[in-house]
Formats: structure tokens, sequence, C-alpha cells
């Protein structure tokens, strides 16, 4: 794994444990901080693949579209855990803000797979320019 990428986590799993203690209960840093996981995650898959290979557009893009789609999961599993280690009588999300998550998934699956596609694109510049 790239020194870049290891230090990219160091921001992403601050900003987890200084939002956790919050009473934040917006679904916007829980949306910014699974968009930036799966982000991450999605630059460890692809940060090995070199821009000579074939497929190379396809790969960023079925990964962009994976994070994308993680982004879901990942929003509503910080939301329980945010609210069980809370332990208050009522969740600090309610059924509406997680069906709300649920909803915007395609929306999510859109903007990863046209963002994989950008970073392919410019990584395939960043080749020939070099």
């Amino acid at each position: 794994m790239p020194l870049w990428l290891r230090l990219a986590a160091l921001p992403i799993a601050i900003a987890l444990i200084l939002w956790l203690p919050l009473e934040d209960v917006g679904i916007r840093s829980v949306y910014l901080l699974s968009a930036a996981i799966s982000a991450w995650w999605a630059a460890r898959l692809i940060a090995n693949t070199s821009a000579g290979q074939r497929r190379f557009s396809i790969r960023h893009i079925m990964v962009g579209a994976a994070a994308g789609i993680a982004v879901t999961p990942l929003a509503l599993l910080l939301m329980a855990f945010k609210s069980g280690l809370h332990g208050h009588g009522s969740p600090d999300f309610t059924m509406g803000q997680m069906q709300a998550v649920v909803l915007r998934t395609p929306v999510w699956v859109v903007a990863g797979s046209l963002l994989g596609w950008g970073v392919a694109i410019a990584r395939l510049a960043l080749h020939e320019r070099s």
C-alpha cells in the first residue's frame, strides 16, 4: 500500500473518532464519513493498477460504482453504531433518515461510477504525458 494512502486514512480515522461522541443527528456528516471511507477503499483497490493494463477504465468505473454502493451500508452502520454507543432512550437517527439514506443509493452509485471514470481519464492523461 502506498504511503500517501496510509496517510490519507489518518484524517478519516480522526474525523470518525471526533464525530462519534458528538450529539450530531444530521445525516450530512454520516454521508461525508461513509463517502470518505468508500473513496479510501476504492483508492486502495485501484492504486496498484497501471495505466497500460487492459480494461483500465472499466476497472475504475466498476470500483467507483462499488464504492458508491458501499456508501449506503456504511452510512447505516455508522448510524446504528452511533445510536448504540450513545444509549439514549430513542435512537439518534429516525427511520425517515435511514430511509432517505437507502433511497439515495442510486445517486451514490452514479456518482461513484462517474468519479471512477474521471480518475481513469486523469490517470491515463498523466500516463501519456510522461
